[in-house]
């Protein structure tokens, strides 16, 4: 008979998890809570055998590696959750029927608390695979936590990334690159704007034939992801009512397609541009997409135990896995509809199934 997960467990997991305020410092949290959802992570996994260290990432800031580690000889599985979340109104945990409600509940922490309940289960029975679990820092800003660790450790056989996506494996997931756009005019009076160039009339006309422009540039479809799309998100410029305004800059984001190298879009952007009166200001983000090969043993296993798979245009820290050397697929509890929202919430019986999952996921590798 299939092991089957305590819902009590996995709900009191989550909730202590949830409770833990970690919001990114980047997004307006206060220092050390990442900090203490790793120290609680690491107090769950030494009670039941695993060895834990902490390795600091950025000040204040560490990543917690909690191993179960059976023979040199065995395979090596990752398992990867984020420790930190988006800002929201609570951290105060509820149960509303048979939902968790709070900030973290679906992105990642009921992910987390399934996975530390699987290890749970795993670390009573005899297994031959090295399982090591990891809650990273600063996904939701700059991926500096799974960066740290792939820089730092061997690489693994396989891993799982945590995120919610409805315990459908996610085998493929889009690039980003984001950035902003710069036109430069010439200040005059409003009465004389003959005088002058509009910077902002300037980036506004190009934008629409950048856009067209992204959408045909290849590669630019995948069967599981769907097509690019280049979005421009903010745009400011202009110094009075009654100035021709010298200058007006634009920030965009650009999904890339899985295979895409973030680094050669950029270069084809620049390209595009030349000439032109708007030219590529900055890049604050460049990070490659997820293609995993759907003949690679965790896919097979993965299919064996959670059915089919899927893609994502959004992004997670599996790409980083994956360009490392590691096949990595997205598995976790809970609804992308509901991360980052204001009444987040996950189904505690989803919680369950996701720990059983990764048992049985386990189990298949």
């Amino acid at each position: 008979m299939a092991w089957q997960a305590d819902r009590g467990r996995v709900g009191q997991i989550a909730s202590e998890l949830v409770a833990i305020a970690s919001v990114n410092p980047a997004l307006g949290g206060l220092d050390g809570g990442e900090a203490r959802v790793a120290e609680r992570i690491g107090e769950l996994c030494g009670a039941i055998g695993c060895e834990v260290a902490f390795e600091e990432v950025l000040p204040g800031r560490p990543n917690v590696i909690a191993s179960l580690h059976r023979d040199d000889a065995y395979p090596a599985l990752v398992i990867e959750g984020h420790t930190d979340t988006v800002g929201g109104p609570s951290n105060e945990p509820s149960i509303d029927g048979g939902r968790l409600v709070g900030r973290g509940t679906c992105d990642t922490k009921g992910g987390i608390a399934a996975a530390l309940h699987a290890l749970e289960r795993l670390a009573a029975i005899d297994i031959r695979l090295n399982i090591h679990f990891v809650g990273t820092v600063d996904e939701e800003v700059g991926f500096a936590g799974v960066t740290h660790y792939v820089r730092h450790h061997p690489r693994a056989d396989a891993a799982i990334v945590l995120e919610p996506t409805s315990l459908v494996p996610v085998v493929a997931h889009a690039g980003v690159l984001r950035g902003e756009l710069r036109a430069e005019g010439r200040a005059a009076h409003s009465a004389t704007p003959e005088l002058g160039e509009n910077a902002i009339t300037a980036l506004v006309e190009t934008i629409p034939g950048i856009v067209s422009w992204a959408q045909r540039r290849e590669p630019n479809d995948h069967e599981l992801c769907g097509r690019t799309s280049f979005s421009v998100t903010t745009i400011r410029g202009g110094s009075g009512i009654n100035t021709i305004p010298a200058e007006c800059v634009a920030e965009f984001d650009w999904r890339l397609h899985p295979s895409d190298d973030p680094e050669a879009a950029r270069a084809a952007l620049v390209g595009h541009l030349a000439g032109s009166r708007v030219s590529l200001a900055s890049i604050s983000l460049a990070d490659g997409g997820l293609d995993l090969d759907l003949g690679e043993p965790l896919v097979a296993a993965a299919q064996s135990v959670c059915g089919g798979v899927a893609g994502l245009r959004g992004g997670t820290d599996a790409s980083k896995f994956w360009r490392a050397g590691t096949p990595a697929i997205v598995l976790g509890p809970g609804s992308l509809a509901q991360a980052h929202t204001a009444d987040e919430w996950i189904e505690i019986d989803e919680i369950a199934r996701a720990a059983e999952l990764y048992v049985e996921l386990c189990l298949a590798l």
